[in-house]
């Protein structure tokens, strides 16, 4: 009965370390970004598996020629990824 507790035990904090597993392949790939920040053009969303939500930069090229895990807006990002809310996407030299 112990060893059965102590498997059940187990199951339960190995999943608990794999928060990503239930997540599509394509949340692991990361959008290509501009190398310098940009302040104008499209505003691209993506999953950042390091912080477990979803992020944004700008970019000259909209969400769909960048490929990878790059959405439109915030919502289509945590709908397919899931993770928390985005902070806010600031214009590169501006205060927020």
């Amino acid at each position: 009965l112990l060893l059965l507790l102590l498997s059940v035990l187990a199951a339960m904090v190995a999943a608990n370390r794999r928060p990503n597993a239930n997540r599509p392949a394509v949340c692991d790939r990361p959008p290509k970004k501009p190398k310098n920040g940009i302040s104008n053009g499209y505003r691209v969303f993506y999953f950042d598996k390091r912080e477990g939500k979803c992020q944004c930069f700008w970019s000259y090229y909209g969400s769909r020629t960048l490929g990878g895990n790059a959405f439109p807006n915030s919502k289509s990002c945590r709908n397919r990824c899931g993770g928390g809310k985005a902070r806010i996407c600031s214009r590169q030299g501006t205060k927020v």
